[in-house]
């Protein structure tokens, strides 16, 4: 399987290009190798996106072997949507249209390509179901990941913030019709808040 160090850095605050080479560095020489993104991330939201893919080229050119893309494990959340304005971080803006956010096939498609042209990558090793979506069906939802991945935009993907139930849900339809199933959760999960695992 997919080889992750212990810890990774989540790109949430990247709202320089300074700033992400900055912390880039600093995890990369401790063996950090998993950078974990999402379209909403930054203000206006995909910002970070767009910084981290700027400092990640900037890092290949100074350590193309430290900064090697084979070595990286990088991946993104798709579900809440982009937009050219500098809004809030807030998933209920009600600028956006029904078809910018969730799950739909649409915007995953839309959503997965424009992260990847922000990051610069032709793909991530990871990409996540950000949120679950109560207005698409758990098998299209299924079956848009696995043509993602067939297309080559990523190798695996997993969801964020799911209930067990619904994973289990997804699994099965995955199974049941041959397609690439969830193989990651990534739940919220800190000192503060330790419920889901223990």
């Amino acid at each position: 399987g997919l080889h992750v160090s212990a810890l990774g850095l989540g790109t949430l605050t990247f709202d320089t290009v300074d700033k992400a080479v900055s912390l880039m560095q600093c995890v990369r020489k401790y063996g950090v190798n998993f950078f974990d993104n999402a379209e909403s991330y930054g203000n206006p939201r995909g910002l970070a996106e767009t910084n981290f893919g700027k400092a990640l080229k900037l890092l290949q050119q100074q350590d193309s072997v430290l900064w090697r893309r084979s070595e990286l494990v990088i991946t993104t959340k798709i579900f809440f949507g982009t937009h050219p304005e500098n809004l809030s971080f807030a998933p209920t803006d009600m600028t956006f249209g029904v078809n910018e956010m969730g799950l739909t096939r649409k915007h995953l498609f839309e959503g997965m390509r424009a992260s990847l042209q922000r990051m610069q990558l032709d793909y991530v090793d990871i990409v996540y179901a950000h949120r679950p979506d109560a207005l698409t069906s758990v098998e299209q939802i299924v079956r848009s990941f696995h043509d993602i991945i067939e297309k080559g935009y990523a190798f695996h993907w997993g969801t964020s913030m799911w209930k067990p139930v619904q994973i289990v849900e997804a699994y099965y339809i995955a199974k049941m019709n041959n397609l690439h199933a969830p193989v990651i959760e990534q739940p919220c999960y800190s000192m503060f808040t330790r419920d889901v695992v223990e």
